[in-house]
């Protein structure tokens, strides 16, 4: 007959032991795309495709192993068309996806367009995309930094967001605080908040860096129909040389004269 006290003794010592056990079927794995060859066998990219436009794509990510895995899509990432005729796209945010334990998952990357004059990729093309490496054009780069630092001021800027209103503290330059106004804002608790600049704005900076579009370009690419949509393109164009100015880089639609302008942390 086992005692009482023997008993309890055992019965607590299985429950630590399973405390602080590790179940290797729910351990949790992190790898960054583009993947090694070691981070290869966890991970298979079965599909990147086209969303028809020249923001965002679709990617089908298969885990293979039996293991929840952190996948992380870095700012700065290129992405390839096979099809000379498409257009190559940029990751601009950090994307952080998890994926389930041999499981595979549609998701939806944040990208804008590389090349102003080439068509979208699209979702019916035998042609796909493929990850390639980070970008090692230095105004890019220095464009994506410089996003990523407006950003965090923006995002501490927040007072109060409730039911899609937000309200703001004072910042320092009326430029920063007209990019906050265009920016889009998600709760990460109850007090913190995400600012993340418009994708239509970055993409036409970007536009500017890599193909040197007027204003003139820009209508002609995105053909605006009505003279409010015209208007609205004027809008992003000036968001967008405040954007470089913050930058550092020349534009090349130049709508507003700006005094340089420097990010005070």
């Amino acid at each position: 007959m086992i005692r009482p006290g023997v008993f309890l003794l055992c019965a607590l010592s299985i429950f630590i032991s399973l405390l602080f056990s590790v179940d290797e079927s729910f351990s949790q794995i992190e790898v960054t795309i583009p993947l090694n060859a070691n981070e290869q066998k966890l991970i298979s990219v079965e599909k990147l495709s086209g969303l028809n436009s020249n923001m965002g794509i679709k990617a089908k990510l298969a885990n293979l192993s039996g293991k929840i895995v952190k996948t992380i899509v870095p700012a700065g990432l290129v992405i390839l068309s096979e099809d000379q005729t498409k257009q190559n796209m940029l990751t601009v945010h950090e994307q952080i996806f998890i994926l389930p334990p041999e499981n595979l998952v549609e998701i939806r990357l944040k990208t804008v367009c590389l090349e102003a004059w080439k068509n979208p990729p699209d979702s019916a093309s035998e042609k796909g995309l493929f990850f390639f490496n980070r970008t090692e054009n230095s105004d890019i780069s220095q464009l994506i930094r410089t996003i990523a630092k407006l950003e965090e001021i923006i995002s501490r800027a927040v007072v109060d967001y409730n039911d899609g209103q937000i309200r703001l503290r004072d910042m320092d330059t009326y430029e920063l605080m007209e990019l906050a106004l265009h920016s889009e804002f998600s709760p990460i608790d109850s007090v913190r908040f995400s600012a993340k600049i418009s994708e239509q704005i970055i993409q036409c900076a970007l536009w500017q860096l890599t193909d040197r579009i007027s204003f003139e370009d820009y209508c002609k690419i995105l053909k605006p129909k009505t003279e409010k949509e015209k208007h609205d393109l004027h809008d992003i164009a000036e968001m967008a040389q405040i954007l470089l100015a913050y930058s550092g880089l020349k534009p090349t639609i130049a709508l507003r004269r700006l005094l340089p302008l420097k990010i005070n942390k």
